[in-house]
């Protein structure tokens, strides 16, 4: 007897179960009355299945609480895309009768897939638990019929195992393809040794491939020596009679590990790989082997700075680029900036000193200098440059970790970027730098299983002459959801709130100026820029059965945009009277504040009806004078200019500057352009020093 729930009023009793189950999303088509679960307007998927199971723990603290656990094989690989967003399952027992497992709350989804030469399957986990027991289900509209659609997936046999070096593959996600720029190395082994297994825990996916070698042939046999294979990480392509294809490891590449079975006179390979994406699995795709290459901008080789700062503090120039195969690879050439090398190649002192060190690379050809050449890096801002880094990215100032998992952020810097941090063995991230204007995928990875004790780090992000902090806390999942309230600064960013995942999340109320999502148990709110001189606080209502009947308040406290007006060494003019000219510096402490913004005020006056202040407008005039050029006769405009002190509501008449500018011909070869030019001496109040 799988289940046997006893109730004094109806006397349910639920025995052995059919081999089918009936998968829907009833967040609203499911009511309950009088001890039953009435069903309708449902869209089931029915999955034909096996080894159907259903237990149920029943325990009482002032109110009872139910936990149950669905079990059930299906032939091939479960495809997630078939099942509802909140599950909800339907049983069926021998006698006809129809069981709502999960009245109350949505079921959490775990698997097992396996495929080898003698099995393909896939053993699929449903958990949930409430305050509700298995209910027997009326079906008011018959949605839930044996006229239901029934899904099926083929059965298959593993056929064949490709490998390649992780280095030379990527997965192009939006193809379905995966690129290659090396051939794939097909893998021999020992016949019917070979398992593809992927694991998903609700959270995460392990997938698993083994197989074994002869020990005394691998040397000769076998496509990779052990030692190098070990050295190595890989992606895998599994083939399947279905003319379907498994790549394996297109996330984090397939870690290798080996045993050895002197006895039996076999190794043992093992490719594991942890990640979120798990296996893809591709309708006969073709492969694209690649095997064109590109030119891309370097500025480091082996540790070394190969740019010129040019352009402004800040402000850097390409020098080299580097050869690379389709995945991205470099090939050991470079390409030289044409003006760079000609200096070079004329030995031109600056260049030798400065650009000599390029000499040692292989540099196969040039290039020319493009207008696009540049970009910003902290390395060439002068001390004192107002040069800050603009950081784009939803990591939260504060990463929580309720389990052994790995989370993706994505990550944009106006300048070159690196990762500071003295992580414990049970934290990684990567990748720990990165290039200017370019986006990266940023994963967090936690190795270590919560307990009672809670585990702290920190981290910081580095661009130009600004530093953000991070933090990372490894807890348990609480009972409730976790922290009540967060501490942030003014800065936009992301923070996370944890809650039990078998119990959904209500958001009642949030603030408007906040985004939010869902996922993996994990409550992400982004918070935009406060650039209020005051500090805010954002409220989000939420509820979940974990909490109780209460509503809980989140609340983030966003600190203030602290601010500072620096004079300058300028003023501004108003009603002619000259004024400090004071900057808007801002910061996200009190003790940064260092930011210049484009901000200006005046500040105290230094001088009224300044010179400095008044007001100009200038003409061109004709007075009747004329200039020779090669005896062409010429018009000959003056400058006259007038002023205002009082913002333009009076002016000065107007004055000759001595200032002029040439007219139009007037007559070609002028009389009045031969006229004699008398000369004379005349004594002035004057001496110069002369020594023949």
């Amino acid at each position: 007897m799988v289940t046997n729930y006893l109730n004094n009023t109806n006397q349910y009793r639920l025995d052995k179960l059919k081999d089918k189950v009936y998968l829907f999303d009833g967040t609203s088509n499911i009511f309950i009355d009088d001890g039953s679960c009435y069903v309708s307007n449902v869209n089931p998927t029915e999955f034909k299945c096996r080894n159907v199971k259903l237990t149920e723990q029943t325990e009482f603290d002032e109110r009872y609480a139910f936990t149950k656990e669905l079990s059930f094989t299906i032939d091939g690989r479960l495809d997630v895309n078939d099942l509802p967003t909140s599950i909800y399952v339907v049983v069926e027992s021998f006698d006809g009768t129809l069981w709502c497992v999960n009245p109350q709350y949505p079921m959490k989804l775990s698997y097992t897939f396996t495929l080898s030469d003698a099995q393909n399957e896939t053993t699929v986990t449903l958990r949930t638990q409430g305050n509700m027991p298995t209910l027997k289900c009326n079906v008011t509209d018959g949605s839930i019929s044996e006229t239901t659609t029934c899904k099926e997936y083929k059965y298959s046999r593993f056929i064949d195992l490709y490998l390649v070096e992780s280095d030379y593959a990527r997965y192009d996600n939006s193809n379905n393809r995966l690129k290659l720029s090396k051939d794939l190395v097909k893998i021999d082994y020992n016949k019917n040794s070979a398992t593809l297994v992927e694991e998903f825990d609700g959270e995460s996916t392990t997938t698993t491939i083994t197989f074994s070698i002869p020990m005394d042939s691998y040397k000769t046999d076998w496509q990779y020596r052990l030692l190098e294979f070990m050295q190595n990480t890989y992606i895998a392509l599994v083939t399947a009679d279905d003319l379907y294809k498994y790549y394996c490891g297109t996330e984090y590449a397939l870690q290798p590990s080996y045993t050895i079975d002197s006895d039996g006179g076999i190794i043992t390979i093992t490719l594991r790989e942890s990640s979120l994406r798990g296996i893809v699995k591709v309708y006969d795709s073709q492969l694209d082997i690649d095997h064109t290459y590109t030119w891309e901008y370097v500025t480091e080789i082996d540790g070394v700075d190969v740019f010129e700062c040019s352009g402004g503090p800040g402000i850097a120039k390409y020098i080299l680029r580097e050869k690379t195969d389709a995945v991205g690879n470099p090939l050991g050439e470079y390409r030289c900036r044409k003006d760079i090398w000609d200096y070079l190649q004329e030995e031109e002192e600056y260049y030798v000193m400065n650009f000599g060190y390029l000499l040692q690379y292989n540099i196969v050809g040039v290039w020319d200098d493009v207008p696009q050449n540049w970009f910003p890096t902290w390395k060439c801002a002068y001390k004192g440059a107002d040069f800050k880094c603009e950081l784009t990215t939803d990591i939260p100032r504060s990463i929580i970790f309720t389990s052994s998992t790995s989370y993706s952020f994505s990550l944009n810097a106006s300048c070159d970027w690196n990762i500071s941090s003295q992580l414990p063995n049970y934290l990684s991230i990567s990748p720990l730098s990165g290039n200017a204007d370019t986006t990266y995928t940023i994963t967090v990875r936690n190795t270590s299983t919560p307990t009672q004790y809670d585990k702290y780090a920190t981290f910081s992000i580095d661009c130009c002459n600004t530093s953000y902090a991070y933090s990372v806390t490894v807890q348990e999942a609480k009972d409730c959801i976790t922290p009540s309230d967060i501490d942030i600064d003014c800065m936009p960013q992301t923070v996370q709130f944890i809650y039990q995942g078998d119990c959904p999340l209500n958001i009642a109320g949030i603030d408007e100026s906040l985004t939010y999502s869902l996922q993996n148990n994990i409550l992400t709110v982004r918070v935009p820029r406060n650039y209020s001189t005051e500090a805010v606080d954002h409220t989000i209502i939420v509820t979940n059965c974990n909490c109780g009947e209460s509503i809980d308040v989140l609340t983030i406290h966003q600190d203030k945009t602290y601010e500072n007006w620096v004079q300058e060494n300028s003023y501004i003019c108003e009603d002619g009277n000259k004024y400090q000219r004071l900057q808007r510096y801002t910061g996200i402490t009190s003790s940064d504040i260092s930011y210049a913004t484009s901000e200006y005020k005046k500040g105290n006056i230094i001088e009224s009806n300044s010179s400095d202040c008044k007001m100009k407008n200038s003409r061109f005039v004709d007075n009747g004078h004329f200039y020779c050029i090669d005896g062409n006769k010429y018009l000959y405009y003056e400058e006259e200019e007038q002023s205002s002190f009082d913002g333009g509501q009076t002016w000065t008449q107007w004055q000759p500057t001595g200032s002029a500018q040439l007219g139009s011909l007037v007559e070609s070869e002028s009389d009045f352009c031969n006229q004699t030019e008398t000369i004379s001496w005349r004594l002035i109040n004057k001496s110069i020093c002369y020594n023949p």
